[in-house]
């Protein structure tokens, strides 16, 4: 793989990131609606584009990426799905705490607020 199908995979997936919140704030400002069904839209959008993505180019080329890559370096199987295991739970942790903000501060406050010095004052506007 040429490093510019790398940078433009960083970008892609930079800019589907942020369309994840960009999309939040869109759906909260244009219909009311629960913190847990913004979370819940937004949990359907990511899993979505990452579905495309597995139907598109992993499963298409699994041998390729996946099994000739686990023979070639002797990987054990089960360490594999360990690490799978423990993507999937920090994913889980992260999502929950993800809800935890927009019930408590809303979603402009969790993605476009600056960090900001304590004992420094808030600058006009």
């Amino acid at each position: 793989m040429s490093a510019y199908l790398g940078v433009a995979f960083a970008l892609a997936g930079t800019a589907l990131n942020a369309a994840t919140y960009v999309l939040g704030e869109r759906l909260l400002l244009a219909t009311p609606m629960s913190p847990e069904a913004t979370s819940f839209y937004v949990g359907a959008y990511c899993c979505f584009v990452c579905g495309i993505y597995l139907v598109v180019y992993t499963l298409p080329n699994w041998d390729t990426l996946v099994t000739h890559s686990i023979d070639a370096h002797a990987g054990r199987i089960g360490r594999i799905w360990l690490g799978y295991l423990v993507l999937i739970a920090s994913s889980a942790v992260h999502s929950y705490y993800y809800f935890v903000v927009l019930r408590t501060t809303g979603s402009g406050a969790v993605h476009f607020s600056p960090p900001r010095a304590k004992g420094l004052p808030r600058r006009s506007r």
